[in-house]
């Protein structure tokens, strides 16, 4: 399923949050499951847009964008 948006929005810049900070909420939910969060950090690891751009920014890469 894909995340739809107000086109008029769409020229906006945001942040790309990194994947420490997408796991970081994801621990923050306590009715999570260790097999639940395993997942989504992999998926969150690996998660790209339509356009092909990753979602959540490689720490490692040190690039904000």
């Amino acid at each position: 399923m894909w995340i739809k948006r107000d086109p008029s929005r769409s020229g906006i810049a945001h942040p790309v949050p990194s994947v420490t900070q997408a796991r970081n909420l994801i621990r923050l939910d306590q009715d999570l499951t260790l097999a639940e969060i395993v997942l989504a950090e992999d998926v969150i690891s690996i998660a790209v847009g339509k356009n092909g751009n990753r979602l959540f920014n490689d720490d490692s890469s040190g690039n904000s964008h």
